[in-house]
């Protein structure tokens, strides 16, 4: 026993010796064998998309779903920050902005379908963005070189500039082509490719993706319940440095750190947000000027939460140092700067994809028959020999397609400039149905969103009338006569609201029964996919999604109103208990009582 302790101090130097090299291993995931993904993967999941990296890493992806109607369908949500303080107003105001996706399940492999199928239904594209920041580990193992002593494998890379970010996609796209292009999407046989994020891509996923309206429009994070943004971001003044990826919340997408730990350099350049007017309307626009490249999502030496926000925005320029004279210039790094990935396709890879496009265009502006005249018409105007038509008499058809009957009045006319000009007529009438059409595509959505709030104040309005009519059976025997009429006169007219608020949804289920079928299930299956959380928002608008789908069949079965009286809305809305109390105290039993 003395012998043990009088080598303790030896064994406690050994040990000194030897233990930061035990807690560096233990933290890089290639020195871990109980969990070995680390430093790209800490936390699994099985909607994951995992693409191979060299030395046996992986890259790991999140589908970003979009309700997709046809290939030209976009998606508008609100950039930028509601309140900016005026310091920032002309930085990152609220705009219109615009995301689409270029995958469709067709163009997935196997093993991805069933993911996109369970996150978006029937109608739907998407694309694929980083689910954590890429790592030090990721970025050694496509370039090759070797990590520094102290450098911890699962901390995202940071200090690299925008050139050095990509000279790593060049390289991961060339070995991933070279030796995994079959696992890639592919368009018409063209696979994808990474890159960095737009900041319309970017934003959108940081916001929790195709969310409904009332969720995506919001300045912060969407916060689950009893949550802050401190739990989804790293950041504050007791940080010196990055944290591990993974180590907070996942935004509504599963993506880690969309907030803090090291701001993101995006594949877009830094522009002001002006205001305009058009017509009686004022528009926000980005400010033509484009300059340096934009970060987003604040790091960790942000010290205030809005500095993280989705919605915040960062010029970065691309060069420092020459500015001061007292070095040359450098591509600007950081050590607070770093970045995620993409997975995307070009728009048109080929014929077959341009044809789509074409077939699009027409279904949203005219017939096949009126666009192919179009597109000859104006080979003629174009350029090169054009025929001589003589003037004549055109038969026009009323009932007939609008585009297609001006297409007879080009051909029938004899002045080259006259068809330049109505041709370029016809062009205006195209890009105005085109916007006809997705005014008509957001209206119905709007439709439908409304039907499902007017359930949820039903639902809020019966609990209502439940809560004073127990409050009113706990009280009224200590109550007064005219007390107690005074009492149910005031339950009556919540009641009369109650069947007003009832009737405007069976109005509103009403205008949706008789629109085109195919046209709202395939909006409903849209709206859906907006929906799909475990908040108590989103499972109230999934009871009503599935209400509503059920009153539009009987309506369209009985070709009416009277496919849902307000019996059975009320059976299907109310909870049972609620609904009994309240038929107690229903308006007829009132009249029919001795009170």
């Amino acid at each position: 026993m003395v012998n043990l302790c009088k080598n303790i101090p030896y064994l406690m130097a050994i040990l000194c010796l030897f233990l930061p090299v035990w807690s560096f291993g233990a933290l890089r995931s290639e020195s871990n064998p109980g969990k070995p993904g680390l430093a790209w993967n800490p936390h699994p999941d099985q909607d994951d998309i995992v693409l191979p990296m060299p030395n046996g890493l992986q890259m790991v992806f999140r589908l970003v779903v979009l309700p997709s109607s046809g290939a030209l369908y976009d998606k508008k949500f609100t950039m930028g920050i509601g309140d900016t303080g005026e310091e920032r107003s002309l930085y990152e105001r609220r705009i219109d902005a615009y995301v689409g996706a270029p995958f469709r399940q067709d163009n997935l492999p196997e093993s991805w379908r069933p993911i996109l199928h369970k996150l978006g239904g029937r109608n739907c594209a998407c694309y694929l963005i980083g689910k954590y920041e890429v790592t030090n580990a990721q970025w050694h193992a496509v370039m090759g070189d070797s990590p520094k002593p102290d450098e911890r494998a699962e901390l995202p890379r940071a200090g690299i500039s925008w050139y050095a970010m990509q000279r790593f996609l060049e390289k991961y796209n060339s070995w991933l082509l070279a030796h995994h292009s079959r696992e890639l999407p592919s368009i018409e046989g063209v696979p994808g490719f990474l890159r960095l994020p737009s900041e319309e891509e970017w934003e959108f996923a940081a916001r929790g993706g195709n969310l409904p309206p009332e969720k995506l429009n919001f300045d912060e994070f969407p916060l689950e319940e009893g949550k802050t943004v401190a739990d989804y971001a790293v950041f504050g003044l007791r940080y010196t440095q990055p944290m591990p990826i993974g180590s907070r919340s996942p935004n509504y997408l599963g993506l880690y750190d969309m907030g803090g730990n090291v701001a993101e350099l995006v594949n877009s350049t830094f522009r002001f947000t002006v205001s305009d007017v058009s017509g009686r309307h004022m528009i926000r626009r980005l400010h033509g000027a484009q300059g340096g490249m934009v970060s987003k999502g604040g790091s960790f030496l942000s010290t205030d939460e809005r500095d993280v926000w989705p919605g915040r925005r960062v010029e970065c320029r691309l060069f420092s140092g020459a500015d001061t004279g007292a070095s040359p210039a450098q591509p600007y790094a950081a050590r607070n700067l770093g970045f995620r990935l993409v997975l995307t396709s070009v728009n048109v890879p080929g014929l077959q994809r341009a044809t789509e496009l074409q077939k699009a265009l027409t279904a949203m502006v005219g017939s096949e028959s009126a666009k192919e005249t179009s597109r000859e018409r104006r080979r003629e105007v174009g350029g090169g020999e054009r025929k001589k038509i003589s003037d004549k008499l055109v038969h026009v058809d009323l009932q007939g397609d609008p585009l297609k009957e001006l297409s007879k009045i080009i051909d029938a006319a004899a002045s080259p400039l006259m068809k330049s000009n109505l041709t370029q007529f016809q062009s205006l009438l195209e890009d105005r149905n085109a916007a006809l059409v997705r005014e008509r595509d957001a209206n119905l959505s709007a439709s439908i969103r409304t039907s499902l709030y007017n359930a949820e104040s039903i639902r809020n309005m019966a609990f209502r009338c439940f809560y004073i009519i127990e409050v009113f059976e706990k009280s009224a025997d200590s109550l007064e006569r005219d007390a107690r009429e005074s009492a149910l006169m005031r339950m009556q007219e919540i009641f009369r609201q109650l069947e007003t608020c009832t009737n405007h949804y069976r109005g509103s289920v009403e205008e949706l029964a008789a629109l085109p079928a195919e046209t709202v299930d395939d909006k409903l299956d849209t709206v859906a996919t907006e929906y799909r959380g475990n908040d108590i928002m989103s499972v109230h608008m999934q009871k009503n999604l599935k209400m509503l789908i059920k009153h539009i069949n009987a309506v369209r079965r009985a070709e009416g109103i009277a496919g849902i009286p307000l019996s059975e809305v009320y059976n299907d809305i109310i909870p049972e208990g609620q609904l009994t109390l309240i038929r107690k105290y229903s308006e007829q039993e009132y009249q029919e009582s001795n009170l």
